[in-house]
């Protein structure tokens, strides 16, 4: 009788511990809202750094959301740095000789 009230405890607190894991991912901790899409295509959208602050280092956090809380699909490019500063120094010879 016991064993039977042990199981059922643990089954009910499993369920419960799963469920409460699996309606956690409805609650973020920052949100932002974008623009809505006037047409069906690709859209650059340029996230601000309070945005990027919030995410994880590969932004595998980032989520968009449509009107019915839908997600939905996007691609991410990060563009490449670029330095327009040539860093170039030419050193004195100080020494020439065959050997």
């Amino acid at each position: 009788m016991k064993k039977k009230l042990l199981h059922k405890s643990l089954i009910i607190a499993l369920l419960a511990t799963v469920s409460s894991c699996c309606f956690a991912q409805n609650h973020f901790a920052f949100k932002a809202r974008l623009d809505k899409a006037k047409q069906s295509a690709f859209y650059k959208i340029v996230l601000p750094p309070k945005v990027i602050g919030r995410c994880q280092n590969d932004v595998a956090d980032l989520r968009i959301l449509d009107e019915q809380n839908n997600q939905v699909a996007y691609l991410l490019k990060q563009d490449a740095a670029q330095f327009s500063e040539n860093s170039f120094i030419e050193f004195p010879i100080i020494k020439k000789e065959k050997e």
